[in-house]
């Protein structure tokens, strides 16, 4: 199975965000990505070495997961985004440590596009 999180390893990288598959890659370990698109992910409690990092929270991706702008390629491999389906912009709730969507409590989505800014934008689970 695949996670992913913010960047928790250099926050103030240009690579917001990390990808580690759980079958052979540690905790601390990972692919950094300017920008990720998952199918099928569900939000929940991460796990006490992430936590240690600081990581309260991880999406495990049940579909597919695509990475863009991995470390040393060029921006122009991020995709253009086509607004065809209904996206939300979602966002994280620190203090309770979870994803929402205006007062809603968002546990799973079918589709999450993380981008290269920090914004994450879902298309949420029927």
């Amino acid at each position: 199975m695949k996670v992913l999180s913010a960047n928790y390893l250099d926050r103030e990288s240009s690579y917001p965000w990390l990808v580690r598959n759980t079958e052979f890659q540690e905790v601390g370990h990972g692919i950094v990505s300017k920008m990720v698109e998952a199918t099928d992910v569900r939000f929940v409690p991460a796990p006490a070495g992430e936590q240690g990092f600081g990581c309260r929270v991880v999406g495990e991706i049940h579909g597919d997961v695509f990475q863009y702008g991995v470390d040393g390629d060029s921006d122009d491999t991020l995709p253009a985004v086509e607004e065809t389906e209904p996206w939300v912009e979602l966002l994280f709730d620190s203090w309770y440590g979870r994803f929402c969507f205006g007062t809603r409590n968002v546990e799973n989505v079918s589709k999450l596009r993380l981008m290269p800014d920090g914004a994450m934008f879902a298309v949420l689970a029927s």
